[in-house]
């Protein structure tokens, strides 16, 4: 069942990145259309890296990498920070062309154009920086990733008015219950925001002090029965 999901993704990322450079201007044309526009240069770069995979990244390759037994931290962040340099791109260019290519005219609401223009502008920045080659680089570039961290404080509910838009714009009878393609996109978008606010905010709590029983943000003393239970408590 996973599969049909992820060929739909698939689907709007490829068409929605095909919409980026028809819909591209050269520079020096005039753009009328509502929404901020993307150069040719622009559209071909968010294509040529809508077409990559995404790196696969567990908790325990997280947990491997920066062990309680590392000896030297600021090396493995280098490291970790030109990863993200080169694979946030990648994520945010997916998102960027599926929100190019929703169903139903979403893609043309104006709280969807919003949270497509701050992983544009995200996308942007991280495509300018420099290699990071050492401890000061990596420096400025987690100064880079916290104001991602920032910019992107509300896709959430910016998302949700967008729906909340296309909701009162469904012609009578039609309920957004019936929209399963919404749904699935729905659930693909925000499950994406998930893995890459985690590996964003990761990589800038590993340069705050450290706190006993976590490597970063994650708690190595975590129980996923006993965070079931409570969630079970809480919810009744």
């Amino acid at each position: 069942m996973a599969a049909a999901p992820a060929a739909n993704r698939l689907k709007r990322v490829a068409g929605g990145a095909q919409r980026l450079l028809k819909n591209a201007f050269e520079p020096g044309s005039v753009e009328s259309s509502g929404k901020e526009p993307f150069s040719r240069e622009l559209a071909k770069e968010i294509d040529h890296f809508a077409r990559q995979r995404r790196t696969s990244v567990s908790l325990k390759d997280i947990l491997t990498h920066f062990s309680k037994d590392s000896t030297d931290l600021k090396k493995q962040l280098v490291v970790s920070a030109e990863f993200l340099r080169n694979e946030l791109p990648v994520r945010l260019a997916h998102r960027i062309a599926e929100l190019e290519n929703l169903p139903y005219g979403l893609s043309g609401k104006p709280q969807v154009a919003k949270v497509q223009s701050w992983y544009t502008k995200s996308f942007q920045d991280l495509r300018s920086f420099p290699a990071v080659k050492d401890a000061s680089d990596d420096v400025a570039f987690t100064d880079l990733l916290q104001d991602i961290h920032h910019r992107h404080r509300n896709v959430v509910p910016t998302m949700a008015m967008g729906i909340a838009a296309l909701k009162r714009d469904l012609p009578s009878g039609m309920s957004m219950d019936r929209l399963y393609d919404v749904h699935e996109f729905l659930d693909s978008f925000y499950m994406s925001r998930i893995g890459i606010r985690m590996l964003i905010g990761q990589h800038i709590e590993l340069h705050r002090p450290p706190r006993e029983n976590y490597i970063g943000m994650i708690s190595t003393n975590c129980s996923p029965v006993q965070v079931a239970e409570d969630a079970i408590y809480l919810g009744r």
